[in-house]
């Protein structure tokens, strides 16, 4: 009969931050007495030396106490809370009273321990319970996510849905009426026949544009990496959006300086960054002016590539600007007239590939006056950035 083996536990890596060696040996003693082997604690004599361990995340709790030296371990203990908040972090003094409790929870403490009470039961249960807790706020934060990614979800397919039940009752009527024996021949037939066209290719840009917007989302969008033109880039943008433009009375122009200009991404996505700004103020310019540039600037010692899409076109209204980016946002249970033009899902795509590329896009629009975008991208990335947490549109003061 085979034998079941229990599985083998790894230990409890804490670290302690005590300028006092002979609170080392007692803080191992106590655990070791508690649990033998259980705990596993490390040494840290100074914040200076916790500082270098922070970014590793290699322990599970974080015992630190309240005098280091001439530091103060309350400012260490925001650090660990700021750069590890699923990591418990735990105040260590010989100074009682309430007044440095409260200190120690502000500065985000998950537990206080006072010396000169502690004990190997005390000390050994307040990394439980720190622990516990952390991982109980943990759990609630991803269920808070799971609701807001179920609500947006909800939002997204009654928007998807309100966009394409439009055009397909539209087209319905009409190809049944094309159906009809007596109308093979009506005048109509060339006209219907261009609707049906036109709103098959509006519905089919909507459905990959969609797609497009949840691949960068989730992290998943694959990217065809070189040396990009950045000149080219904007030549074939505009190439695209200029039918859609009454060049009579709209100005397309464009400047590339140096014209040479190049830098490390994806040229397919840099030109369709170019192409939904230009697009967009394609959309709202009626009269004057739409003028797309690209700029080197040296910040921070590395190469940035600034592209500037700017209209004179009829602007956005402040609340429109705030929700700039977000896929659907602006039409979230809106219909008919309250309902703004278009689905924002350009603007999100845009915001995923500046993320690509360690850009940031920034906005300033005013009613009436027209809108200025710009994105500024690294120049010599040798492979895209996460996109997991996509970079937001800042919106600039008028």
């Amino acid at each position: 009969m085979a034998v079941m083996e229990t599985p083998v536990q790894s230990p409890i890596r804490v670290l302690l931050v005590d300028d006092d060696e002979d609170m080392l040996v007692l803080v191992r003693a106590w655990l070791e007495d508690v649990e033998s082997g259980r705990y596993e604690v490390d040494w840290a004599t100074s914040a200076a030396e916790a500082r270098g361990v922070i970014g590793q995340d290699r322990y599970e709790a974080y015992l630190i106490d309240y005098r280091l030296g001439a530091e103060s371990g309350i400012d260490l203990l925001r650090e660990v809370s700021g750069a590890l908040p699923d990591r418990p972090a735990i105040l260590m003094t010989g100074q009682g009273g309430r007044s440095v409790d409260r200190e120690a929870l502000e500065a985000g403490a998950t537990e206080y321990v006072q010396k000169d009470t502690a004990s190997a039961v005390a000390l050994e249960r307040a990394i439980r319970y720190a622990m516990a807790q952390k991982c109980a706020q943990r759990l609630e934060r991803e269920r808070r996510s799971l609701q807001e990614a179920a609500r947006a979800m909800e939002r997204v397919l009654a928007v998807v849905a309100h966009e394409l039940r439009t055009p397909l009752t539209s087209m319905r009527l009409m190809s049944e009426y094309l159906m009809a024996p007596e109308s093979r021949n009506a005048p109509e037939l060339e006209q219907f026949l261009s609707s049906i066209h036109g709103e098959t290719v509006r519905m089919t840009e909507t459905v990959n544009n969609v797609l497009e917007a949840a691949r960068f989302d989730s992290g998943l969008a694959r990217w065809n990496w070189g040396t990009v033109r950045v000149a080219d880039a904007v030549e074939q943008a505009l190439e695209t959006v200029r039918p859609q433009v009454n060049l009579s009375a709209v100005e397309v122009v464009s400047s590339v300086e140096p014209e040479g200009l190049t830098m490390r991404g994806d040229a397919d996505a840099i030109r369709r960054l170019v192409m939904n700004l230009a697009s967009n103020s394609a959309k709202h310019t009626r009269r004057g002016r739409i003028e797309v540039g690209a700029t080197e600037t040296t910040e921070q010692g590395e190469r940035r590539v600034h592209i500037e899409v700017r209209d004179t076109g009829s602007g956005m209204a402040e609340h429109v600007v705030r929700q700039l980016g977000t896929a659907f946002a602006l039409n979230s249970g809106m219909v008919g007239s309250a309902a703004s033009h278009g689905t924002g899902l350009g603007l999100a795509i845009c915001k995923g590939i500046a993320a690509a590329h360690g850009g940031v896009v920034r906005v300033l629009s005013r009613e009436g006056e027209g809108t200025r975008f710009v994105v500024v991208l690294r120049a010599e990335l040798e492979e895209p950035a996460a996109v997991a947490e996509s970079v937001q549109i800042i919106r600039e003061a008028a």
